[in-house]
């Protein structure tokens, strides 16, 4: 442009006054930017205002996300995406918040566990409302902070569990853990178990990931999340993961990108996809009466005109 604004002065100083070709795109370019309206590098938007289709799940599987969302009554309008399971630590709940508070559309009333000792902590569970599921609250511990939940697709059966355990907590809490895991794989469950757990231990750091390993080995379960999900000024850290009994079940899993308003410390969303086919409704035909094109003049003529005495009969079966 800047060339072509040297031409269009040269051309000037020697007496030509109308623009050629070339001097006229670039004057229209000019005239373009100085409106406002064009973007010089436009790209994709980062608002905070981004919802949870960060990434869109496989159609057809089960498909669930976990995020730590540090106070969800304030951030519940842009939580509700497109998946199967929507499981969320770090709620900041009390008993004085009602589940309408809560609710999302098509899902069942979230699974919900309070934090009792203060205000922080928590952990909540949204499922679409035509999976079959249910609160398996003699797999709890009042020790440990978690959530476990027996679903049914088709004729599978799953036992999901939510984990969460605060850093400040004792070393009590992973034994405690370790029993949780136990009493699960006693169930009738065997298809597959899956845990979504936020421990606050960086797998990526020997020593704590070393904690871990210990209480999934013995269970021959599988971490599936590899990339860091945790950010702070001048650390990365990998504290939200997926176990699962069966690799082979999950399609596709990672770490999405956070759209929550944390711009120091935050957390990012975990996916997983599972090979677990859903039910697809069935549809049905049916006739709808458009009312508003009705015929009224003509009904009530036909009303008023009618013999209704010929409807009547002694006779029941005429």
């Amino acid at each position: 442009m800047r060339v072509g604004l040297v031409c269009y002065f040269h051309d000037k100083m020697k007496g030509h006054s109308s623009f050629n070709q070339f001097e006229l795109c670039c004057w229209l370019s000019m005239l373009l930017l100085l409106s406002g309206d064009v973007h010089e590098n436009p790209g994709p938007s980062t608002s905070s205002t981004s919802t949870m289709d960060t990434f869109v799940p496989a159609q057809g599987n089960l498909s669930l996300v976990h995020y730590n969302v540090q106070s969800i009554l304030n951030k519940k309008d842009i939580l509700f995406g497109d998946y199967d399971i929507l499981a969320f630590t770090e709620t900041w709940l009390n008993p004085n918040i009602y589940p309408s508070d809560l609710l999302f559309p098509s899902f069942h009333t979230p699974f919900r566990r309070d934090r009792q000792s203060d205000p922080h902590g928590g952990i909540i569970v949204y499922v679409k409302s035509d999976i079959f599921v249910f609160e398996r609250r003699d797999l709890e511990v009042n020790d440990v902070e978690c959530l476990w939940l027996e679903l049914k697709i088709k004729s599978r059966r799953l036992l999901f569990g939510t984990f969460y355990r605060p850093p400040s907590s004792c070393a009590a809490v992973l034994d405690n853990t370790n029993t949780l895991i136990t009493l699960a794989f006693d169930t009738d469950i065997k298809t597959l178990l899956l845990l979504e757990t936020d421990f606050n231990h960086d797998m990526k750091k020997a020593v704590s990931r070393q904690k871990i390993d210990s209480l999934y080995m013995p269970f021959s379960m599988s971490p599936i999340i590899r990339d860091s999900t945790h950010f702070s000024e001048n650390s990365q850290s990998l504290i939200n993961i997926f176990l699962v009994t069966s690799p082979d079940d999950v399609i596709d899993s990672g770490v999405g990108e956070p759209f929550l308003d944390q711009n120091v410390r935050f957390h990012c969303p975990i996916y997983c996809i599972l090979r677990f086919s859903r039910t697809t409704a069935s549809t049905s035909r049916r006739k709808v009466w458009t009312f508003s094109q009705g015929d009224y003049v003509t009904l009530r003529n036909r009303i008023s005109t009618f013999y209704w005495h010929s409807c009547f009969d002694k006779d029941i079966d005429i």
